[in-house]
């Protein structure tokens, strides 16, 4: 799959809920807090699977795109709110929540935004900047998820985590949008597994001739194994489609290693789950189990990012 990517671009916590065992009821200040969460669910097309940032950053900022500039980058799936869990990110240990503070503070003042959010050819005041601090992978550390907003064109977020001391970046993506397409991350809760995620997912279009989806779940066992570039995943999502004309040479190619497939008068259509080709209702069945979580992102400052 990952070499039908490539030629594909040549052409053109789970966040686990922390449970806090407290011998008295006690809220945390909102100043600490890493705001309340709503779970919608994930269309079931995701032949198609890129969404627009904007509409996963806080209400407050929606204006910052017009509805031309949002329709060019917005997916063509939908989704709606369903009956899930209700989520509050609690923080239980304020004094790790000041020490990530600090350490992601530092790295992103000393670098870190050029290496993660790739701001550094552009002005600052033009940069929004939005985070939200969560326990992953439920092991009593915050991770960090970042995301931002430059101008009307970049549109990238990233996973931080802290390994030994050390500022470790987890995952990013780029929404680029457009007949190209683009990818992001999306926090998302597994009901199959009933816990939380953060999945790296998108698509990459050659204009009309050719689109690779792809729904990756990082694993949440082996958040720190990987890179940024080659991050541990769970469970690997792929979907095809591509021009029966055009992309000939290559739907030959997959037609050699599998006969699950479909075709219509136009395209191609293959489905896989971790390197394996599936019927579409099986690639569909799956995906159906993740919910994007709607988080209360923190809009900061590149001098204070950090709520």
């Amino acid at each position: 799959m990952k070499k039908l990517f490539s030629v594909i671009i040549a052409l053109f916590m789970a966040a686990v809920t922390i449970s806090c065992e407290a011998e008295g009821e006690e809220t945390i200040s909102k100043e600490s807090s890493a705001g309340e969460e709503s779970v919608v669910s994930v269309d079931s097309d995701t032949t198609s699977d890129v969404e627009s940032l904007d509409e996963s950053l806080p209400d407050n900022d929606s204006s910052v795109l017009s509805e031309e500039e949002s329709s060019g980058v917005a997916d063509e799936t939908s989704e709606e709110e369903i009956s899930a869990p209700e989520y509050s990110e609690e923080i239980c240990d304020p004094e790790s929540y000041g020490y990530a503070k600090q350490r992601y503070t530092e790295f992103l003042l000393n670098g870190g935004y050029d290496d993660v959010l790739y701001i550094g050819n552009f002005e600052h005041d033009t940069v929004k900047l939005y985070t939200y601090m969560l326990d992953l992978n439920g092991d009593g550390g915050y991770e960090l998820f970042i995301k931002s907003l430059i101008g009307y064109s970049g549109r990238y977020c990233a996973l931080l985590g802290i390994e030994d001391g050390t500022v470790k970046v987890l995952a990013v993506a780029e929404d680029g949008g457009g007949s190209m397409g683009g990818s992001y991350l999306d926090y998302m809760y597994d009901s199959k597994n009933d816990k939380r995620v953060m999945v790296y997912r998108g698509n990459i279009r050659a204009g009309g001739t050719a689109q690779g989806g792809h729904f990756y779940v990082l694993s949440n066992d082996e958040l720190y194994s990987g890179t940024k570039d080659e991050p541990v995943y769970s469970v690997k999502h792929d979907s095809n489609k591509l021009h029966l004309s055009y992309m000939a040479d290559m739907i030959a190619e997959i037609k050699v290693v599998t006969d699950v497939y479909t075709e219509d008068e136009e395209y191609f259509y293959a489905y896989e789950i971790n390197g394996v080709y599936v019927e579409k209702d099986e690639y569909e069945s799956s995906i159906k189990n993740y919910s994007s979580i709607e988080l209360d992102f923190y809009e900061g400052s590149l001098e204070e990012p950090i709520r």
